[in-house]
């Protein structure tokens, strides 16, 4: 008897010198996905390729039923994560330009972008209408990180290549303030999950500590929290612990609570992405992922590089 059993073996992500990679996981903290090409890879190694240029951020919704995609052209698709066929759902563009950065609403009714639009670099609607719930305003340059508030009020955050951090309240949302604390590019912005804070981390290497509901600067983290350019940050699903990843080469693990480092690893050359319930993963300039243990930065393996899909592979059994 001979059967075949079929697999795809996924490609690793694109990694660009100098651009932030966006990693995301399901709500239950258990799936990995990212972008690599025009394609998104759900974690199970199911692929989506129905964009046309290239995919720069896939983040899923609230529910975990959904997941919204955006390109270089301004595209943004959201499509189904339970049936095998990831019917599509909502199609919307809401500028022509890269979209570099996305977010949901706890409600899974609104969605935040950012990017590099030729009239604008942001915009808010609702997901079910594509209608628009706000305006994204206060910069003149790319935006290259955005996020929500998760728990109401809702709060929305940007940041981008002025070295500016926006701040908008709603909905319907508008500018209620900008921060000028870093000293070039803004990469990251990011909310703690109980929306208490929220964080920003630049070019400079520098990480600031913002309240989460009136956006007031509370502190800098270290001085500065790395000696490059701070590229991703993640927090803890179970506790009030964030790592952040440099161009230096470091992860570090820090206290949100006492604003204090707990480990530093020097050796792993990565820029981390998403901590996940049990473990980190994060992706290094060569393209390849690492995934690490919580609390402490223990590597246990990594997933090596493919140039591009493998699409079925025959098991003789």
């Amino acid at each position: 008897l001979i059967e075949f059993a079929e697999k795809i073996f996924p490609p690793l992500p694109r990694v660009v010198r100098g651009k932030s990679l966006v990693f995301d996981a399901d709500p239950k903290g258990k799936k990995l996905i990212y972008v690599t090409g025009n394609s998104v890879n759900p974690a199970d190694s199911d692929m989506y390729t129905q964009h046309s240029v290239a995919v720069n951020v896939a983040k899923y919704s609230p529910s975990g039923f959904y997941i919204a995609s955006a390109d270089n052209n301004g595209k943004v698709r959201i499509w189904d994560t339970i049936n095998e066929e990831h019917l599509l759902k909502y199609e919307y563009q809401p500028f022509s330009g890269p979209i570099n950065d996305l977010a949901w609403t706890s409600d899974n009714a609104r969605m935040l972008v950012g990017g590099n639009g030729a009239s604008k670099f942001g915009a808010v609607f609702m997901v079910e209408t594509g209608t628009s719930v706000g305006s994204v305003t206060g910069m003149s340059r790319s935006v290259n990180s955005v996020d929500f508030r998760p728990v109401r009020p809702y709060r929305a955050i940007t940041g981008n290549d002025e070295g500016l951090v926006t701040f908008l309240e709603g909905p319907p949302f508008s500018f209620k303030s900008s921060f000028q604390n870093h000293k070039g590019f803004v990469n990251v912005v990011r909310y703690s999950l109980n929306g208490s804070f929220f964080v920003s981390g630049g070019a400079d290497g520098k990480i600031f500590l913002h309240d989460g509901e009136s956006g007031e600067k509370l502190s800098e983290v270290g001085s500065p929290a790395h000696e490059g350019g701070v590229y991703a940050i993640s927090f803890s699903r179970q506790s009030p612990l964030c790592v952040s990843a440099s161009a230096d080469k470091s992860i570090k693990l820090w206290s949100v609570e006492a604003k204090t480092f707990i480990i530093i690893d020097n050796n792993l050359l990565l820029r981390i992405k998403c901590w996940l319930i049990y473990s980190i993963f994060s992706v290094n300039t060569s393209g390849l992922i690492h995934w690490v243990l919580n609390h402490t930065l223990e590597k246990i393996s990594y997933f090596s590089r493919c140039s591009s899909l493998v699409g079925k592979l025959g098991v003789k059994l």
